[in-house]
């Protein structure tokens, strides 16, 4: 069992441009795809994809994931 950090200081992760907000918004809608919960972000109810689909529509999302790469977030102690 290995002793992992769950909760990081909120400062730690503090948003300053918006291609880091975005760029972070598409790793979240990633995330179950990634993990295996789900084959498609559409499957996944308990992520806010489906709000931005609404509201953006999914073309809007289609561009924000080409434009802001997802890129992994995890620090060094916390890989598998």
């Amino acid at each position: 069992n290995k002793k992992r950090k769950v909760w990081y200081q909120y400062w730690e992760r503090l948003i300053r441009t918006e291609e880091d907000f975005y760029t972070r918004i598409n790793y979240i809608h990633n995330n179950s795809i990634k993990h295996g919960i789900s084959n498609s972000m559409d499957d996944y109810k308990f992520s806010s994809y489906h709000d931005y689909a609404n509201t953006k529509g999914k073309e809007w999302l289609q561009d924000c994931f080409e434009k802001y790469l997802v890129i992994d977030f995890s620090v060094p102690e916390d890989v598998d």
